[in-house]
């Protein structure tokens, strides 16, 4: 690689030159030196800087597309030399939606790490919907119907979501015996950005009509970005959620929760691990891929 190619790559995934110098563990003069030499080099203007931001030219966006590009044909190369003659080694990072990350997928890849002791594993867990190609990820877990054309996608499983209540709830406002009376019903919402607009989810028929009756009946009592959040206000009887079943499971088991209309309100998720098409053939990403089949996903 030439001298502050790497630099600049930092600088343009990060926007920023004292970001750039903390992630590569460098001082912030030193990556602007670098930038600055490079440009020299070339005879180009790479970056528009301010005193405020820092910005990419279109000749500059355009070599890093080009630049990333070899960078990744190279780690491939690297990958598949390695592959050949020893074990998989390196960085891999990958991000995956909470709690399922927490619950489901951390300790699949805890154990993919004790499998291969030179991996080194950055795992983001979190409901930011991550720009995989801005943020440098190599896999992404997400939830519901494909919208990236520009990713490969592997499917990994899916996630099953169910209609919880408490005891306490139940014996205060009464069991619903037939699924019509739900939205009249004190709610507990999941919503991405904590909005009380109604989300883009990925559902039809009668879990569709169900999910918009309760929002047009305005009678949810709380809305969060958090699972957990609701988990426990649900357990406190504020009302009933929509949850995924992992989360809820070991409240089951301890009596704080029930399921209700379990066998006529099943919603199954697909859950998808995407990659970006030149990463998709690397040894490290499938075996990531491989371990998040191969969690206990439900």
């Amino acid at each position: 690689m030439i001298e502050g190619q790497l630099e600049f790559l930092a600088v343009a995934r990060h926007k920023s030159f004292t970001e750039a110098a903390r992630k590569l563990g460098v001082s912030k003069s030193y990556v602007s030196k670098q930038v600055r030499a490079l440009e020299e080099r070339l005879g180009l203007n790479l970056l528009h800087r301010t005193t405020r931001s820092v910005t990419l030219t279109p000749i500059g966006r355009d070599y890093q597309e080009r630049l990333s590009s070899l960078m990744a044909e190279l780690e491939n190369l690297e990958d598949e030399m390695v592959s050949r003659h020893a074990a998989p080694r390196g960085r891999i990072k990958v991000s995956v939606p909470s709690p399922l990350g927490e619950e489901v997928f951390a300790p699949a890849l805890n154990t993919l790490l004790e499998d291969y002791p030179k991996l080194e594993l950055e795992l983001h867990v979190g409901n930011r919907r991550v720009d995989i190609f801005e943020d440098g990820f190599d896999v992404v877990v997400r939830q519901g119907s494909l919208l990236d054309s520009d990713l490969v996608g592997q499917r990994i499983g899916h996630a099953e979501y169910g209609i919880f209540a408490s005891p306490s709830y139940l014996a205060n406002h009464g069991r619903p015996t037939q699924v019509d009376e739900l939205p009249a019903h004190r709610w507990l919402m999941y919503s991405p950005d904590g909005s009380r607009a109604p989300q883009n989810v990925d559902l039809e028929g009668p879990q569709r009509a169900l999910y918009e009756a309760i929002f047009r009946g305005g009678n949810v009592a709380l809305f969060s970005n958090s699972v957990p959040v609701l988990a426990a206000a649900c357990v406190r009887g504020t009302g009933l959620c929509m949850i995924q079943c992992a989360t809820a499971n070991d409240y089951v088991v301890s009596g704080r929760l029930e399921r209700l209309f379990a066998q006529t309100m099943v919603v199954r998720m697909p859950m998808w691990a995407l990659t970006q098409p030149r990463r998709a053939e690397s040894r490290k990403v499938q075996l990531v891929i491989d371990a998040l089949k191969q969690s206990q996903l439900r």
